[in-house]
C-alpha cells in the first residue's frame, strides 16, 4: 500500500486570515470538497505498462492512501496524479480488479481499475516426424513411432487400411504395418495424414512385398572350454549379408567367408580369475534394422597338474575341534584349537592316506583319512566314509550326532602354495551345510565315542 500526501499552498492573504482564527476553529462558511475523476478505469489486455491520468479537485490537503501492488502512483500535483498499470500477464482469471483510494480528512474517493488478462497470440504450428517410412518385406506386423509437436489439438484423418494407428498421445502415436505378402507389385505406397485446423502433414509409407524371410543361425553358439592355440569354426546361415565383431581383446576372428568364420583365443597368462567369458556378435544387415546373435566363448584358466609325489611328506595340521565325546572325557562340546603333525603316504592305486586327522591323546583309536589322486587334474577327491556334513548345527550340542556322508569324489583338495585347505561347507540343493572330518566308533557295548574337526589346513613341512 502506498500513501502520498499533498499539502496545498495557500495565498498569503488566506494565511493572514487563518492566523487570526483560534486554533482548531473551522470556518463554517468554507465549502469542503473532494472530487476525483475518473472513478472507474477499464484497461484492455496489453503486454505494456498502461498510464492513466487522474484529476483531483480538493479544498484541502489530500493524499493517496492505498494502491494495489501492480499500480504505481506518480507525478502528484495539486490537481491530480498519474498511475502506471503493470501488464496482467499471468493469472487464472480473465480480469483483475484493484482500487486506488484518495482521502481528504474524513472524505474518501475510490478509483476502481479493471484490467484484462493478456494472452499472447500463438502462431499455429504442426511438426510431424518422420515424414516417410521405407519398410522391407516381412512376414510379421511391424511397429513404428511417429512424433507430433503441435500448438493445438490434432488428429490422424487418413491412412491406408493396412496401417493401424494406436497409442495416440499429445506428442505422437504408433503405427502397426501389416505384412505385404500377396500382391502383384514389388511394393505398395500409403499415406497417413495428420491435421490440426488448416495445417496438415503427410507421412509417406512404402512397403516392399515379402519375398525373402530374415533368418540367422550360428553353429555352434557356445564354446564352453576354449583353449589356447586351438581354432573353432563357426558356421553361419543367414538370409542377408552379415558381419562378426567382438569387444573381447583376447578373442580373434579370422577366415571370414559367406558361410562362417574362425575363432581363436589368446594365452590365459597369469590371470587370477578361474575363467573369462567373451562374446562374438554376428549382425545381420537387414535394411529395416539389425538382427543379432551371439557366440559365447568361455576360456578356463589352465589347470596345473600337481604330481602325486608333491603331496607326499610331513604336514602340520591346524583346525578347530568342534566336539569330542569319549568315555574318558565324559563329553565336551564347543570349539577349541587343534594342531597335530601327520604324514601323507602313498597307499598305491592313486590312493593317499592323509593321516588320522582330529585324533588327540584322549582318543583310543582313529581311522586314516583317504583321498584318491586324480592324475588328469592333479587334485585329490574324498574316498572314505569319514567326510560328512551336519544338517543341523543345534544337533552338535546333544548326542547322538548324526551325519550325512558325502559321496566319494564330491570334495576336491589341491596343494596350493604349500598348503592343503579343506572346505568348511558343502552345498546341497543350494543350501550350505557345515563340513566335518569325523571319527565314530564303539568304545563300549552301548556307548559310541566320536570326534569332529573343521576349518582344517595342512601346511607342508
Amino acid at each position: 500500500m502506498k500513501k502520498l500526501l499533498l499539502a496545498l499552498t495557500l495565498p498569503l492573504t488566506a494565511m493572514a486570515v487563518l492566523s487570526s482564527c483560534k486554533p482548531n476553529e473551522t470556518d463554517p462558511k468554507k465549502e469542503v470538497k473532494l472530487v476525483v475523476a475518473p472513478l472507474t478505469i477499464s484497461v484492455e489486455a496489453s503486454e505494456e505498462v498502461v498510464t492513466k491520468a487522474i484529476t483531483v479537485e480538493a479544498t484541502d490537503a489530500w493524499e493517496i492512501t492505498s494502491t494495489p501492488d501492480w499500480i504505481e502512483a506518480k507525478d502528484v500535483t495539486e490537481t491530480g496524479f498519474s498511475i502506471d498499470i503493470e501488464p496482467y500477464l499471468d493469472g487464472e482469471q480473465e480480469t483483475r480488479e484493484g482500487k486506488v483510494v484518495v482521502e481528504m480528512g474524513d472524505k474518501k474517493e475510490e478509483i476502481v481499475i479493471t484490467q484484462a488478462l493478456f494472452v499472447p497470440e500463438i502462431e499455429p504450428s504442426l511438426v510431424v516426424a518422420p515424414l516417410s517410412f521405407e519398410i522391407i518385406g516381412r512376414n510379421e506386423v511391424l511397429t513404428r513411432e511417429v512424433t507430433v509437436e503441435a500448438t493445438a489439438a490434432w488428429d490422424v484423418t487418413e491412412k491406408p487400411d493396412w496401417i493401424t494407428v494406436k497409442d495416440k498421445t499429445e506428442t505422437g502415436f504408433f503405427i502397426d504395418i501389416a505384412p505385404y505378402i500377396d500382391g502383384e507389385n514389388e511394393s505398395r505406397p500409403g499415406t497417413i495424414v495428420v491435421e490440426m485446423g488448416d495445417l496438415s502433414e503427410d507421412i509417406e509409407v512404402t512397403q516392399l512385398r515379402y519375398l525373402n524371410p530374415v533368418s540367422l543361425t550360428l553353429t555352434p553358439d557356445e564354446i564352453p572350454d576354449a583353449e589356447f592355440e586351438q581354432t573353432y569354426d563357426i558356421e553361419v546361415e543367414a538370409s542377408h549379408a552379415w558381419e562378426a565383431d567382438t569387444e573381447a581383446a583376447w578373442i580373434t576372428i579370422s577366415n571370414v567367408t559367406e558361410d562362417g568364420f574362425t575363432i581363436s583365443v589368446a594365452d590365459y597368462g597369469d590371470l587370477a580369475d578361474p575363467s573369462r567369458t567373451g562374446t562374438v556378435v554376428v549382425t545381420l544387415q537387414d535394411p529395416i534394422g539389425e538382427t543379432t546373435k551371439e557366440v559365447t566363448v568361455i576360456q578356463n584358466k589352465p589347470l596345473v597338474i600337481i604330481p602325486l609325489a608333491d603331496y607326499l611328506g610331513s604336514y602340520k595340521v591346524q583346525g578347530d575341534m568342534a566336539w569330542i565325546d569319549t568315555y574318558m572325557t565324559g563329553g565336551w562340546q564347543g570349539f577349541r584349537a587343534y594342531e597335530s603333525t601327520e604324514t601323507v603316504t602313498d597307499k598305491g592305486s592313486n590312493v593317499l592316506s592323509m593321516g588320522i586327522l582330529g585324533i588327540d591323546a584322549n582318543m583310543m583309536q582313529g581311522y586314516p583319512i583317504n583321498f584318491a589322486y586324480d592324475p588328469e587334474t592333479g587334485s585329490l577327491k574324498n574316498k572314505t566314509q569319514v567326510v560328512g556334513y551336519h544338517a543341523d548345527m543345534a544337533g552338535l550340542v546333544e548326542a547322538p550326532r548324526t551325519f550325512t556322508t558325502i559321496p566319494d569324489g564330491e570334495i576336491t583338495l589341491r596343494l596350493e602354495d604349500g598348503e592343503i585347505v579343506f572346505p568348511t561347507t558343502h552345498t546341497i540343493d543350494g543350501v550350505d551345510y557345515p563340513l566335518y572330518i569325523y571319527h565314530q566308533y564303539a568304545a563300549g557295548e552301548n556307548f559310541a565315542s566320536s570326534i569332529g574337526l573343521t576349518n582344517i589346513k595342512m601346511i607342508k613341512q
